[in-house]
Parts: C-alpha cells; structure tokens; sequence
C-alpha cells in the first residue's frame, strides 16, 4: 500500500530517507557529512519541499519500508530501506509515480550509484544529461516516455 505521507507517516518517511540516503551516499560523502542527515534533518527537508509543491508518498508494504516524491513531471526521493531492497518495493514506488507524473517523467541519479542507474535503465529510462557536480560525482538526468511515439516527437537531445 502506497499513501501520501501526511502528517501522519511523516517521522517515518524521514527515517527511511536518513537512513538509505546516508547508505546510498556513503562512498562519495565523507562520515562527518552522512552523519550531518539525521532524521530529523530530513524531516525539516521534506516539510520544505511540501511546501514548495512536492508530493512525497510511504510504501507500507509490508512496514514502512520506502519513499517517493513527485512535481509535475519529475520523480524525486526514490529511497528503500537497504535490508528491503530487490524485494519489488522500488519498483512499486516507481511505478506509482510514473502514473502521478505523467509522461514523459524524468529524474536525477547519481551516475556513480551504479546500482540505481541499472534499475532505472531496466524500466525504460534513458540517459538525457550529465551534470559533473565534482570530481567523485556526476548527476544524470534520465527521462522516460510512455510511448515511442512521445520520444520521436520529443525536441530533446539525448546522449
């Protein structure tokens, strides 16, 4: 069960992203930085994105055990307990919002988080942009069309 995290699943919501965004960041941050991502700095963050226009969604399937967050075409926050990762639950949270944003959807990905790059890649996301943030990271935009269609007419360049 995926539900708009509201009030109620908020502190939850901020756990799972303290403690897969520190997992998934851990060989490009140093520990002082990781550490830095509590929950309760996440929570603040995702009280300000609301905010500013993003939807952020909990799976609850079987706890809560991942997150999500949606602006208008793009896909944000995509974060999985590490012990509940490759058991169907970020595919369920992607799929979900796909159908919240529409198409064609896009999101950012570390290119060196090699892991997330092949999950997106399988689902029919294709590299658009490269962003070099620094010397240890660089950030892809990948975009996704429902059809191939959409892709054919669509006026942007990909790599």
């Amino acid at each position: 069960m995926i539900l708009n995290i509201s009030p109620s699943f908020l502190d939850e919501a901020a756990e799972i992203y303290s403690i897969s965004w520190r997992d998934s960041h851990k060989d490009v941050c140093s520990s002082a930085f990781l550490s830095e991502h509590t929950p309760s700095y996440m929570k603040r963050k995702i009280e300000r994105e609301i905010e500013s226009g993003w939807e952020y969604y909990i799976s609850l399937s079987p706890f809560p055990s991942g997150i999500v967050s949606v602006k208008g075409n793009e896909i944000s926050t995509l974060y999985v307990l590490p012990e509940m990762e490759r058991k169907g639950i970020g595919g369920e949270l992607l799929s979900f919002a796909e159908d919240k944003a529409g198409s064609p959807c896009y999101l950012w990905c570390r290119k060196e988080n090699t892991k997330a790059m092949t999950f997106y890649l399988n689902r029919g996301y294709i590299i658009e942009e490269e962003k070099v943030i620094n010397a240890a990271m660089t950030e892809v935009k990948l975009i996704k069309f429902q059809s191939p269609r959409e892709e054919k007419n669509s006026s942007t360049s990909i790599l």
